[in-house]
């Protein structure tokens, strides 16, 4: 009887170490809407997220997620550029 209250708190201790961060969650998420929304609106969103991720990940050692938190700014990072390239040759092709 008195293993069960310590199997239930390693379990609870357990758990909290592994828990992963949201921020980079949601910099994945809003990285990857990003390259379906108009005006890269998500991209913004997952760069700011990725960063502020990385940043709690270095305060809090025991959260995971760094490099989930690295996909969603290079996701993010990459959708800018891709947007801007499209709306480059979208504009010379309905130029000519």
């Amino acid at each position: 009887m008195l293993n069960a209250p310590v199997r239930e708190c390693e379990r609870a201790t357990a758990t909290q170490m592994t828990r992963t961060s949201t921020l980079a969650k949601l910099a994945l998420i809003f990285s990857c809407c990003g390259l379906i929304t108009p005006l890269f609106i998500g991209s913004i969103a997952g760069i700011v997220c990725g960063h502020m991720a990385l940043g709690e990940l270095h305060r809090q050692p025991a959260l995971r997620g760094r490099a989930v938190a690295v996909w969603g700014l290079v996701i993010g990072y990459l959708t800018i550029p891709v947007v801007f390239v499209a709306a480059y040759m979208l504009l010379r092709h309905l130029g000519h």
